[in-house]
């Protein structure tokens, strides 16, 4: 799916904030909408097939 490392932390880091954000909806939406849980569920599966993991930050400068 990407092929820029750097690609794959912003990718992680994008699916983590909605991660969060469908957390949330699905403790505010109707007990008849799955909608969040199915999507958390899908951000979860994507980080998990691509092996997206996050920035390794350096406090070494070369």
């Amino acid at each position: 799916m990407l092929k820029n490392p750097m690609s794959h932390s912003f990718a992680y880091e994008g699916l983590m904030e909605a991660v969060v954000k469908y957390e949330i909806a699905e403790k505010i939406a109707p007990e008849y909408c799955s909608d969040p849980i199915l999507r958390y569920n899908s951000c979860l599966r994507t980080i998990e097939k691509e092996g997206l993991q996050p920035r390794i930050d350096f406090d070494e400068i070369y």
